[in-house]
Order: C-alpha cells, then sequence, then structure tokens
C-alpha cells in the first residue's frame, strides 16, 4: 500500500501584493458623523414630504442639541421655503408650591400655559411635532394625539416624556382656545449622537432645567449649570412673577463655553446633511 503523504511541495502560501494598498480602517468619528447625516436626511425629508410641521417642540433637554442639527438641515436643504419654528418645553417645569411664602405670588402664576402658547403659535390650525431624544428606533416613527379626545394611537400607552409632553401641550392648545390639525410625537435617532472633533471633555448641555430640576427626580446627576439652581432660587424667581415652562440658557462659564463650541460643531454637520439633501432632491428631477 502506498502511503499518501502530503508533498511539501504542493503547501500553498497567501501571496502578499506588495503593490497593492492595504485598505484604510474607517474612522470612528467619520463613521459615526455619517451615520447621524443620513438619520437627519431621512428625518427631515420624511418630516418635509409628509407632515409639514408648523411647529416643533422640543423637551428639555437632551433634545436640544438635537434641533439644531436639523434646523440647519433643514435651512439648507429648503432654502426657499419657510421652515417650522422650534421651540423648548420643560414637561417637568413646575412652580415650587407649597414652599411659597407668599400665596398670593403663587395664584399669581397659576395658569402660565395659555400665555407660553399664545406666545409660541400664531396659526389657528397648526401641525406640531414633539420630539424627544428617547430610545425609540432610527426610522421615523409617530404616535398621534387627537386634539379632541386627547387619546393617542399608541395601543400600549408607550411613549415617555414625548407622549407625556404631547398631552401637555394639546390641553394648554386647548385651554388657550387652539384647535390642532395635527400632533405628533416622536423620539430617538442614531445609536450614538455625533460629539464632533472639537466637543469639549466635560458637560455641553446648552439649556438647564429650570423649574423642573430639583422639585423633580431625575434619572441622571444634574450639569455644573443645574447645580447652580437651588429651591430656594426658584422660588424667589416665582415670587417676583417669573415662571417658565422652557429651561434656560447655560450660565456656568465653563459649561456655556463648551455648550457653544459644541452647537457650532453640530450646526455644521446640519449645514452639510442639507447641502447633501438639496443635491439629492436635485438630482432626482
Amino acid at each position: 500500500m502506498i502511503k499518501n503523504e502530503r508533498s511539501p511541495f504542493l503547501k500553498t502560501e497567501r501571496l502578499i501584493d506588495t503593490n497593492k494598498e492595504e485598505p484604510e480602517k474607517e474612522n470612528p468619528e467619520r463613521k459615526e458623523k455619517r451615520m447621524v447625516m443620513e438619520w437627519v436626511k431621512k428625518v427631515i425629508s420624511y418630516w418635509h414630504d409628509h407632515v409639514q410641521p408648523d411647529y416643533i417642540f422640543l423637551t428639555e433637554t437632551s433634545a436640544v442639541p438635537r434641533g439644531y442639527l436639523m434646523k440647519e438641515t433643514w435651512r439648507y436643504a429648503y432654502p426657499n421655503e419657510q421652515q417650522p419654528m422650534f421651540y423648548r418645553y420643560d414637561l417637568h417645569a413646575r412652580l415650587p408650591y407649597p414652599h411659597f411664602r407668599n400665596p398670593e405670588a403663587y395664584y399669581r402664576l397659576h395658569s402660565p400655559d395659555k400665555v407660553f402658547i399664545q406666545k409660541r403659535i400664531r396659526e389657528n390650525s397648526p401641525t406640531i411635532i414633539v420630539y424627544d431624544e428617547g430610545n425609540w428606533p432610527s426610522e421615523p416613527s409617530y404616535i398621534e394625539i387627537d386634539p379632541i379626545t386627547e387619546k393617542s394611537s399608541s395601543l400600549s400607552g408607550d411613549g415617555g416624556t414625548a407622549l407625556n409632553a404631547g398631552y401637555h401641550l394639546t390641553r394648554m392648545m386647548k385651554e388657550a382656545g387652539i384647535q390642532p390639525n395635527r400632533i405628533l410625537v416622536t423620539r430617538g435617532g442614531p445609536e450614538k449622537f455625533y460629539e464632533g472633533t472639537n466637543k469639549p471633555e466635560g458637560e455641553s448641555r446648552p439649556t438647564s432645567r429650570l423649574f423642573g430640576v430639583g422639585l423633580t427626580s431625575s434619572d441622571r446627576e444634574k450639569t455644573l449649570d443645574e447645580a447652580l439652581i437651588t429651591e430656594e432660587y426658584l422660588i424667589n424667581l416665582a415670587e417676583k412673577g417669573f415662571f417658565s415652562l422652557t429651561g434656560r440658557a447655560v450660565k456656568h462659564p465653563e459649561q456655556r463655553k463648551n455648550a457653544l463650541t459644541w452647537i457650532e460643531e453640530i450646526k455644521k454637520v446640519g449645514a452639510e446633511a442639507g447641502r447633501e439633501l438639496k443635491n439629492e432632491i436635485e438630482t432626482k428631477k
């Protein structure tokens, strides 16, 4: 019997073409930026073509940076059209009652909702989007609130902050005598939001919860700026006649500097995404 041995001459070796360049590894930051740009182009084109919102309400505070991205994308993609108005809303804003030293001051501010709505919504039958960053899929998906029954299309009732904010805004508009055309609630976004090459270390949120921080529980620690907002500070503001259903622009020097740097970076990404979307639209014509 002949023994079947493998000939050493049949051994194969991987041949390396020294003239061929090795493929360049994908830059994680570039990949993250591209993912965000593709997401915002898809969202804005969908909103423009299928929703046509008059107003977009961003929940404080994490959704606010995404608002800068969306606004710039819309502006550059549809430069000859009127943009929707972007506003902020803090679902958790509450008057610090019963801690008021002067009960009359509390009752003077007891119904700020009507003023909040009337200052922002001018149309009689507006279409409104309420956006929260949340954790829904990146594909645009919506829950619609019936402005008459104040019930939503969510079978599970799961809509988190965005849905609760939508309910609040619906009731506030009803009290202000405004009948919305549509109220759509959405949340979510890319797996990781773009931080950019120039995003500084440390806290960079551009706004802080004002009458929501310190008065409600939260699933995160206070920012540097929010740590400055004490309950005593809020009571003093309210008793002087000030109350807000939005947060405030940050005042802490370090966080403010970081926020301004980051926002500029986000706006550049939005502008780039908007120009791409505009070119894609023109190519399809």
